[in-house]
């Protein structure tokens, strides 16, 4: 599967949502006006809600980008809207932006990043990510080679294809990956996908502290980065980062550690507990990594 069959797959599905006749809000209006191909009625309507956060519009918007829909492709611009929605949880801009990393498309090609977004959509269900996940995870593509880990993303692919050629394909691959795997690790294979961090701490978080601002970024590959922008000296620090069950954890490579409780507040606040006392976070407005 390659970046344009997906984009053509998702255009489709939106064809499909907009099947009401009658548009309820200016989203609604912006598909009415992408259904009819009036692409440039379409941005119009779309842009302000981008511009406001909407993943929705901003997910939107990039596909018209990309493929150029009644504007010049620009598939950097797409990326960029697709990175907005995906730092907002949207699988299908993660698994989209993924794409671009691993095609090169608007961005520089990056096998590490395409595997870290098709991560955080794989977290989330999603089975192209997850498809993806598998062949890279084989090859030692962007991720260390590992056919188990690889036997367990295709697996899952393969349980949340519906019946067709994508299916196909992953459970040609699967079997492939299997035929390579000892008795041993097929049956550690078959074991359900280790969970080490709870999806809903992945993301960019900040809080005011000192004056100013910290800034906590989580990643599914659990990993954390860290730095303040208050004027207290406090130096960056990054590492690994684990969280589940309530409980949570981190390690720095400089040695620094700390850990407590947490609590996810639907849809934007994570109450933590540390070294520090509690305190709770925000899910940023805007990430500034990739």
């Amino acid at each position: 599967m390659n970046a344009n069959v997906t984009m053509a797959f998702l255009v489709a599905v939106l064809l499909a949502m907009a099947a009401s006749p009658v548009a309820a809000d200016p989203y609604e209006d912006g598909l009415a006006a992408f259904n009819k191909s009036d692409y440039a009625n379409a941005i119009k309507l779309f842009e302000p809600l981008a511009d406001q956060g909407d993943p929705r519009a901003q997910i939107q918007l990039g596909i018209i980008y990309y493929l150029g829909l009644g504007t010049s492709k620009d598939s950097a611009k797409a990326a960029m809207l697709y990175r907005k929605a995906a730092d907002q949880g949207s699988a299908i801009a993660q698994q989209d932006l993924a794409e671009l990393y691993f095609f090169g498309d608007g961005v520089a090609q990056d096998y590490g990043l395409a595997a870290k977004w098709y991560l955080r959509a794989a977290n989330q269900g999603n089975a192209i990510s997850l498809y993806k996940l598998g062949l890279m995870a084989a090859k030692g593509q962007g991720i260390p080679q590992d056919n188990v880990q690889a036997y367990r993303w295709l697996k899952d692919a393969v349980s949340r294809y519906p019946s067709g050629t994508d299916r196909d394909s992953a459970t040609k691959a699967l079997n492939v990956v299997g035929k390579n795997l000892t008795a041993a690790e097929l049956a550690e294979a078959q074991r359900p996908i280790p969970v080490a961090i709870d999806a809903d701490t992945v993301g960019t978080w900040e809080i005011r502290a000192n004056g100013g601002r910290w800034v906590l970024e989580i990643d599914a590959d659990d990993t954390y980065k860290f730095h303040s922008e208050a004027p207290d000296g406090i130096a960056p620090h990054a590492g690994t980062f684990s969280a589940n069950g309530g409980h949570w954890s981190l390690q720095a490579t400089n040695g620094y550690s700390d850990g407590g409780s947490y609590t996810f507040q639907p849809p934007d606040s994570l109450a933590m507990s540390g070294r520090l006392g509690t305190g709770t976070w925000h899910r940023a407005a805007s990430a500034t990594s990739n």
